[in-house]
């Protein structure tokens, strides 16, 4: 797991239970004055998932909340 991976890692588990939108996720870990695609945190997401859940196409700890978030859920 790289740096960045570790760090939306980090980012949910001090909101745990708590949504958090792919801007809240991407301002906290890359910085407010990061500039590029928010398809960063997807990927990154992705790679956590392959690393932490059972079964990564049906996650039970790394949430997908449509239209919202993520969340990390127990």
């Amino acid at each position: 797991m790289g740096p960045k991976a570790f760090d939306v890692l980090r980012v949910l588990a001090l909101n745990w239970g708590q949504v958090m939108s792919v801007n809240e996720i991407l301002e906290q870990v890359w910085g407010a004055d990061y500039i590029g695609e928010p398809q960063v945190v997807y990927v990154h997401i992705r790679w956590l998932r392959e690393k932490l859940e059972e079964d990564p196409s049906q996650p039970q700890r790394i949430l997908t909340i449509h239209g919202v978030g993520y969340k990390l859920a127990s």
